[in-house]
């Protein structure tokens, strides 16, 4: 599983890096690798496995918009 990750961020960065495409263009390349990506990961685990991956996901979402609220102005 470590491999497949690092094979991901390698075509990410490879996409990111890309300047011959648009950012449309390199959305829809991000997208395909990260489904991949998943469908890949969903036969390597189990259904408990998965379902874990899945509240993991979920917890690092809610995380990422806590420490995104703007910060109030202080007079």
């Amino acid at each position: 599983m470590k491999e497949q990750q690092t094979e991901t961020r390698a075509k990410l960065k490879s996409i990111q890096n890309n300047t011959s495409l648009t950012e449309d263009q390199k959305k829809e390349e991000r997208r395909a690798v990260l489904k991949s990506a998943n469908d890949q990961q969903k036969t390597i685990l189990n259904a408990d496995q998965q379902r874990q991956m899945k509240e993991m996901r979920k917890q690092h979402k809610r995380d990422g918009k806590m420490r995104r609220k703007p910060m109030q102005a202080t007079k």
